[in-house]
């Protein structure tokens, strides 16, 4: 495991259009394809979006996307490298994605996760989004949603 030296390699950025396909490549190594090109095309240049990504050597290796509405941050994506994963990279982007958001004067965040994500669900709670809700059967695999919102 890495230590925090690492985000000194670690560049953060904003996602456009430019960036489709290493979000698309991450989405497939990451989530196995959880959006199609033609949804990351319309998230990573809608006006009403917000992506945020780490790139290392050249490469994105996490990112965070959202949807703003009036006072509301619904977050959408968030992912990172397997390569990555337990080195705070998550953290990290979904914070930076926070700040950005309150930054646009929307006051509360909320998101979906699969309840069998342990380390995404500790990660939300750690990052005090609390459980507001569950969507059962919401997945394709008819997994539940647990539905988190957090204060800004």
């Amino acid at each position: 495991m890495e230590t925090e030296n690492s985000f000194l390699k670690a560049e953060l950025i904003a996602l456009n259009k430019k960036n489709l396909s290493q979000c698309f490549e991450l989405d497939q190594v990451a989530l196995n394809g959880l959006w199609s090109k033609s949804q990351w095309e319309y998230e990573l240049s809608s006006s009403s979006r917000m992506c945020i990504g780490v790139k290392r050597e050249s490469k994105i290796v996490s990112l965070a996307c959202g949807s703003l509405a009036k006072e509301m941050l619904d977050i959408t994506f968030v992912a990172v490298h397997p390569s990555f994963r337990r080195q705070g990279y998550a953290k990290f982007v979904l914070s930076t994605l926070l700040i950005k958001a309150k930054e646009s004067l929307v006051n509360n965040a909320i998101l979906e996760v699969n309840e069998q994500n342990i380390a995404a669900l500790n990660l939300y709670k750690n990052l005090g989004f609390k459980e507001v809700s569950i969507r059962e059967k919401y997945y394709k695999n008819r997994f539940n949603a647990r539905v988190m919102l957090k204060k800004i």
